[in-house]
């Protein structure tokens, strides 16, 4: 997101996702509240979370490790949203600020560049006034489904929508299709 481009209106430009990718970060208000978007335009994940005391590290502020996670999870739910199944091979996290419970964040996932087997990506968490918290870069390596050892049950809708996607459907018309 450019640096000068205000949350609010990118938000409005994106399209809000009825289900998350991220199967253990979903949690009670304790732990973290996230409302998950897809920037069509700039092939972007946006998430919206608040942070609740279940992510306390240094009283009153998150873990770094939390933040770390929600980085990770954002990335790779961005290369998915762009239609690739994907595994963390390498992170690299800056801390930038300490993050505050109980404060609304967003982070910023994006592809940087598409290789082969590899997915690069980085992420942003900032705040409403596009504070920076924290940043990171990913390599993701590219895992065909078939590779999938025993995939639980409600991960079928993800093998569907990778299905949609490969078929060249766009995140929106499959939005429209499943709703």
């Amino acid at each position: 997101m450019p640096q000068d481009e205000n949350i609010e209106s990118v938000l409005k430009a994106s399209l809000h996702l009825p289900f998350h990718v991220s199967h253990w970060l979903s949690g009670g208000k304790e732990k973290v509240s996230i409302e998950q978007y897809y920037s069509e335009e700039q092939k972007s994940v946006i998430w919206k979370f608040i942070s609740g005391s279940g992510v306390m590290g240094p009283p009153g502020f998150c873990h770094g490790g939390f933040l770390a996670s929600v980085m990770d999870e954002s990335m790779g739910s961005c290369a998915f949203w762009n239609g690739h199944i994907v595994m963390a091979i390498h992170l690299q996290i800056k801390y930038r600020a300490s993050s505050p419970l109980n404060k609304v964040y967003f982070v910023i996932s994006r592809l940087t560049q598409l290789e082969t087997r590899r997915i690069y990506t980085e992420s942003t968490i900032i705040d409403m006034n596009n504070k920076i918290f924290a940043s990171s870069t990913g390599v993701y390596v590219k895992v065909p489904w078939e590779k999938m050892k025993d995939p639980p049950v409600e991960f079928e809708k993800f093998k569907i929508l990778k299905e949609l996607l490969d078929e060249g459907l766009t995140v929106s018309e499959i939005l429209r299709k499943i709703s």
